[in-house]
This record gives structure tokens, C-alpha cells and sequence, in this order.
């Protein structure tokens, strides 16, 4: 068993609000972060039952965030500086 430091970029997009934004990146932060939890310093292969590749990890966590984030357009999940997977939405 070995671990990893995964990054995740989450984006999205859509007309802006008054205040000239898509959504307050405070709130994504509110809405992911808990996502997130699920995963941080777990044994991913109990928590994502597909599969620990950084696709699967990717397609895990965009599901569960499209539920939390109606403008997520994409996700991003690196496990490396150089190697990653993308999901659009």
C-alpha cells in the first residue's frame, strides 16, 4: 500500500450574478471540501468501489460535486505534477 497527494481542480461556468461572478469560490470551497473529506487519508479502495485510478477518482468526485454544484463544468484530478485525468460535464 502506498499513497499519494492528489490535487483537484474544480470548474465552472455560467452567466454571472450581479456581483459578476458564475459562483463565489468560498462556496465551492463550502460544497466540495466535504467531497473531499470522503477521500483525504482514506483507503480509497473502500470509499471509491470502481476503482483507485485517477480517472475513477476523477469521475467519483465530479458525480458527487455535480450533485453539490449546478454550474461544474469540469474536474480536474492530478497525481502527479505531469499526470492527471479530466472529466467534462
Amino acid at each position: 500500500m502506498h499513497g499519494h497527494n492528489y490535487r483537484v481542480r474544480i470548474e465552472c461556468a455560467g452567466a454571472l450574478d450581479g456581483n459578476g461572478m458564475i459562483i463565489d469560490f468560498h462556496e465551492i470551497k463550502r460544497r466540495v471540501d466535504p467531497i473531499i473529506e470522503q477521500l483525504d487519508h482514506k483507503f480509497l479502495n473502500e470509499v471509491i468501489q470502481e476503482g483507485t485510478t485517477s480517472e475513477h477518482i476523477c469521475a467519483w468526485i465530479a458525480k458527487q460535486a455535480n450533485d453539490q454544484l449546478k454550474t461544474l463544468v469540469r474536474v480536474t484530478v492530478w497525481e502527479t505534477d505531469s499526470c492527471g485525468a479530466i472529466i467534462e460535464l
